[in-house]
């Protein structure tokens, strides 16, 4: 959930930078609050009654 949550809040490329460098990327929104935080804050939510998507994308702008 707290994947969910952050990508989400803060944006799935940074989420996927911040768990590649093993939470070195120390990425903050406009609101100053931090992928670390939003993963932590939205960790522990029952998310089983969401239905995955098997091929799921996500395209990244450079």
């Amino acid at each position: 959930s707290g994947i969910l949550a952050a990508a989400h809040l803060a944006g799935p490329g940074n989420v996927r930078k911040f768990l590649r460098t093993g939470g070195d990327y120390a990425y903050e929104d406009a609101n100053g609050v931090s992928v670390r935080y939003y993963l932590r804050k939205f960790s522990g939510y029952d998310t089983s009654h969401i239905i995955p998507v098997k091929n799921a994308k996500v395209k990244f702008r450079a």
